[in-house]
């Protein structure tokens, strides 16, 4: 309609090449721009969800996972999660964290951790009135530890699309 658009970032980040580049963003900087709030909201009590979105091989993965050299955002945030846990003084609360790893794939939207009940077309979005947006029918895992995470990240992503 020849009339400009607007769009805002409230971060941007350069992770094309390391060497050399003093504005480099590793995985940890972008774990202190994004992961301490979103820890602060799931431990005063809301559900919370980091969702990478991109084209294939645009490094959401490494982002998220991350390697032994730069740990990705979900272990970084997992260290500091089950850390705020088991700093926690205060007996009347009681804290459950459970995981779960899906995939949107070509508009399907797959449960990495339950493949056996995978339906021909994928889970469905719903919204509930109070809780907000949900994947019906995902698997849901109480872990007690960042190993058990990781254990079931393998297996989420042995069973990926790409």
């Amino acid at each position: 309609n020849g009339k400009d658009k607007t769009f805002t970032f409230d971060y941007s980040y350069w992770s094309h090449a390391k060497d050399g580049q003093t504005d480099f963003a590793t995985n940890e900087s972008i774990f202190k721009d994004l992961g301490h709030t979103i820890l602060d909201n799931a431990m005063q009590g809301y559900n919370t969800c980091l969702f990478a979105y991109g084209q294939t091989g645009a490094g959401k993965s490494y982002s998220m996972v991350g390697s032994e050299e730069d740990k990705g955002i979900i272990p970084l945030a997992m260290d500091d999660l089950f850390k705020r846990i088991e700093d926690n003084k205060q007996e009347n609360i009681k804290y459950i964290v459970e995981a779960s790893m899906l995939e949107i794939y070509n508009e399907t939207v797959r449960d990495l951790l339950n493949m056996d009940k995978m339906k021909k077309h994928g889970l469905k979005i719903r919204d509930h009135p109070v809780l907000g947006p949900y994947v019906e029918n995902l698997k849901r895992e109480v872990v007690a530890s960042y190993e058990e995470i990781e254990n079931l990240m393998e297996e989420g992503t042995r069973a990926r699309t790409v």
